[in-house]
């Protein structure tokens, strides 16, 4: 297949700095480019998988448009730090979700939107299981 996934994501946000404190701050990205009123962001495997766009008018309301944003996170532990980091910052955060296909949870970045935090599981555990994306359970992180 020519897809090979999602390259990146572009978010209008109405603070670059704001915004930046916690997708920097928060989930580790690291900032790898900017224009006047735009920055790119980097996991460290592609070019940019975020890019955020300024515009002071925006007014992003939670629950319209965009379900959630979802980043892979490298392992267990790697989660785990960053949900820890969310919670004590006093971020709005989900309790941790097992989707069966992912272990994840859910945090509110500063503009309302949902960010989805996860490692995949491995595929010869679900993908025999035709439930596998039918039912979500409790996790504790």
């Amino acid at each position: 297949m020519a897809i090979h996934g999602i390259n990146h994501v572009t978010l209008r946000v109405r603070n670059l700095d704001i915004a930046e404190a916690f997708y920097v701050g928060m989930l580790g990205l690291q900032r790898v480019g900017a224009r006047s009123t735009m920055r790119f962001y980097s996991s460290g495997q592609y070019a940019h998988v975020l890019a955020l766009m300024e515009d002071t008018a925006f007014r992003h309301t939670e629950g319209e448009g965009l379900v959630h944003l979802c980043f892979n996170v490298e392992s267990e532990a790697a989660l785990r730090e960053i949900y820890l980091r969310c919670q004590t910052s006093g971020l709005r955060v989900s309790g941790g979700v097992d989707h069966i296909v992912m272990h994840s949870f859910y945090v509110i970045d500063p503009e309302g939107y949902t960010i989805e935090l996860g490692v995949d599981q491995p595929r010869q555990e679900w993908e025999h299981n035709s439930d596998a994306f039918a039912v979500d359970r409790s996790l504790v992180i």
